[in-house]
């Protein structure tokens, strides 16, 4: 009887062995199961991390060169800026134009015409009156 208690109990622990080997494999095929779907989805992962990267820094190098762009204009705008007249130096200009009135001048030339001309005129009203004078 003593054997057979023995053998049964080999046969017991046989059959528990046998149910945690079971269960061992399968939480063996279950964390390899896990793994492979973290590591598939670290993959995708860092292919969309990767691609948003090279996204942001396209982006950003086209930022840089707008920017380099702006900067030159700026620059050009600024150069140009200095050469431009400036709004109180337009009114300053205003002013002394004002003052000076270069249509009131006359030349000496057209002062002589002028002085000539009145004389002519009134040299002709003068011998006008005088035969005027004489025919009365």
């Amino acid at each position: 009887m003593a054997g057979e208690e023995v053998t049964s109990d080999y046969q017991d622990s046989s059959v528990d062995i046998g149910i945690i080997l079971t269960d061992l494999e399968e939480r063996s095929r279950n964390l390899r199961d896990k793994t492979n779907l973290i590591s598939k989805n670290f993959i995708f992962l860092k292919e969309e991390t990767s691609k948003k990267i090279d996204e942001i820094q396209n982006e950003n190098n086209a930022l840089k060169k707008e920017i380099e762009s702006l900067k030159r204009t700026l620059t050009n705008l600024t150069q140009e800026a200095e050469k431009w007249i400036r709004r109180d130096e337009i009114i300053l200009i205003e002013r002394m134009l004002k003052d000076f009135q270069p249509l009131e001048f006359v030349r000496k030339k057209d002062l002589n015409e002028l002085v000539e001309s009145i004389e002519n005129h009134s040299e002709k009203n003068i011998g006008k009156n005088k035969k005027e004078k004489k025919v009365k």
